[in-house]
Order: structure tokens, then sequence, then C-alpha cells
């Protein structure tokens, strides 16, 4: 009855289930902001994401929002994939792109 009746709300709400989630998780504000961009968007770069979400350090807040989501007992997690990257100076180096995976998908990264 109490899934029926928190569906009910979500539904009258207008939130979507990402922001519902992140409430009911008491997510600070940036756990919040990345939460929902990730979210929202597949994997993003760690200066994109900087920017879009006004986070410094994205694995402090990753973390901790990891802890939350593990209190709560939800499967997923954001991670970082570290890639390749060329910059406008065509020096090459690497990047972070984090993404939330879910469940088993945990196991592999």
């Amino acid at each position: 009855m109490l899934i029926k009746r928190l569906a009910h709300l979500l539904k009258n709400s207008k939130l979507s289930q990402a922001e519902f989630e992140s409430l009911t998780y008491r997510l600070s504000p940036q756990q919040e902001r990345l939460f929902l961009h990730l979210s929202d968007h597949s994997e993003t770069d760690t200066n994109t994401l900087r920017i879009a979400c006004s986070i410094s350090n994205i694995s402090h807040v990753a973390r901790h929002l990891n802890q939350k989501l593990i209190d709560n007992k939800d499967a997923r997690k954001v991670i970082c994939l570290i890639k390749p990257h060329t910059n406008q100076f065509d020096d090459k180096g690497t990047l972070g792109y984090w993404l939330i995976v879910d469940g088993a998908a945990n196991d592999s990264h």
C-alpha cells in the first residue's frame, strides 16, 4: 500500500523519479545536482560536469552520494572512467568521464 501511495504522490507532484529520489535520499545540493545530471545524461566528462553542476571536487561529492545510495539500498553507483583525451593543442592526456551504473554493472568497474 505504501508503494502505491508513493507512486501516486510522485505522479501528482510532477517530479521526475530522480528528483523524487534525491528528496527521499536527503541529498545535499551538490549531491542532488550530480545525481540529477547523471540521471538525465549519459556519460559526462569532468569539465562539463564541473560547469553544469558547479562542483569543484566531483570525487568527494560522488563518494558521499554513493554512500547515500548504499544506505538506501539503491544498487546504482557513480563511477568515473578514465579515457584518453587530446586537448586543443594536440597534447595527449586523460580525462574522467562520470556516469551512474546499475546493479551488476557495479562489479565490472
